[in-house]
């Protein structure tokens, strides 16, 4: 947890890069998952690479599904972790657009990230499993400065937005179900 606000910090204090439409950014992030009719290995799969060389030492990717119980089979680089944590910077569009297609997005951010940190890597291989749809998400590269998504750029093929999970409509009136009987009990009490 401790390495997570040191680069939470880190991200603060160097501040972010999104690439302009055509350019060339520090990195991209190719999505090809199962899940996005990729070849996988994972239902979600990112290859992340450093265009210019530099190294990174952390890959974030937005999600609508904080459960972290829905998350197996991780791929990662050796030494690297992963965690599910809260946020509000990475955004989304809550519709699934096919790879080499250009977003409707971004209309407001994913309320959680998929995080990863490790050693240094100028490339790797990132995934897990979720059983929840895709719908288009935003990243984050933590190369000085820090690389995100342009959403004017085609979904999956780089630059642009990749795919990342959102919770149905059921499970989430099955949480809020459950959240509700929980509070009921509590104020029985």
């Amino acid at each position: 947890m401790k390495r997570f606000l040191i680069t939470a910090i880190a991200v603060a204090v160097v501040g972010c890069t999104t690439v302009p439409s055509g350019a060339r950014g520090l990195a991209t992030v190719m999505c090809f998952g199962l899940e996005s009719t990729g070849p996988g290995p994972r239902l979600y799969t990112y290859d992340v690479s450093s265009l210019t060389g530099q190294a990174f030492s952390l890959f974030y990717v937005g999600t609508d599904d904080g459960n972290f119980n829905n998350y197996a089979n991780w791929l990662m680089p050796a030494g690297w972790g992963a965690a599910v944590l809260p946020s509000s910077a990475i955004q989304h569009w809550l519709e699934k657009t096919p790879h080499g297609g250009l977003s409707m997005g971004p209309a407001g951010s994913c309320p959680f990230m998929v995080a990863w940190t490790g050693p240094p890597i100028a490339a790797g291989m990132f995934g897990y499993d979720n059983p929840n749809r895709s719908h288009d998400v935003g990243w984050l590269v933590g190369t000085v400065p820090v690389t995100i998504e342009n959403w004017a750029m085609p979904v999956g093929m780089g630059y642009g937005p990749v795919h990342g999970p959102v919770p149905e409509p059921g499970s989430l009136l099955t949480l809020a179900a459950g959240a509700l009987s929980l509070l009921g009990l509590i104020r029985k009490k």
